[in-house]
C-alpha cells in the first residue's frame, strides 16, 4: 500500500507528511438499489418490492421463486457496465414461505461465482461482495429442500458504482 504524501511549503526544510482526509478527493461512488435497475431477463419471473426475511422488512428487494425456467433455479440478471465496486444485501427465504424451505444462493459475474452460501427458513445472511470489473451480475437461488412454494429475497440489494446511467 502506497501512502500519499503532501509537501509542506514555506518550511526551512522540506517535509513530506501524510495528506489528511480533508485533502483527499471525495468518492465519486454512488449507491444504486438493484430493484431500481432494469432486469436483463424479465421472463425469469424475478420481481422487485418489499421482502420480509427473518422478521426484518427490506423495502427495496429482488424477489425470485426457484424453478421458473423449469431448471429449479431462480435467476435475476443486471448490467453493471463494469462500473461497480461492491454489492451489499441481506438474503434469505421470505417469512411467508414454508418453514421447511432451504436454498443455495449464488452471486456470479465475470464468468464465475463471486459468492455462494446456504440459508434455511428463518435465517438472514448479510454479505458484501466485490463486483469490481463485472459486466453482467447474476443472482441465483436453488432450492435444497421443499422444491416449490417458497420465495427468495435479496433484501435491499445495492451496488456502489460510478454513474450507471
Amino acid at each position: 500500500m502506497t501512502l500519499r504524501t503532501c509537501a509542506i511549503v514555506g518550511l526551512a526544510t522540506a517535509s513530506l507528511l501524510p495528506c489528511s482526509s480533508v485533502d483527499a478527493r471525495p468518492s465519486k461512488l454512488r449507491s444504486y438499489y438493484l430493484s431500481a435497475l432494469p432486469l436483463l431477463n424479465p421472463a425469469s419471473g424475478a420481481t422487485t418490492g418489499a421482502a420480509q426475511i427473518n422478521g426484518r422488512n427490506f423495502a427495496r428487494s429482488v424477489l425470485m421463486s426457484p424453478g421458473v425456467y423449469g431448471d429449479g433455479i431462480g435467476h435475476a440478471e443486471f448490467n453493471l457496465k463494469r462500473r461497480c465496486k461492491t454489492l451489499t444485501f441481506t438474503a434469505g427465504i421470505t417469512d411467508d414461505s414454508s418453514q421447511d424451505s432451504a436454498g443455495e444462493f449464488s452471486v456470479a459475474g465475470g464468468g464465475g461465482d463471486l459468492d455462494t452460501f446456504s440459508a434455511d427458513f428463518g435465517q438472514a445472511v448479510a454479505r458484501t461482495v466485490s463486483v469490481r470489473g463485472v459486466l453482467r451480475l447474476t443472482l441465483e437461488a436453488t432450492p435444497s429442500s421443499n422444491n416449490g412454494g417458497f420465495q427468495i429475497g435479496w433484501g435491499d440489494a445495492k451496488v456502489r458504482c460510478t454513474r450507471l446511467s
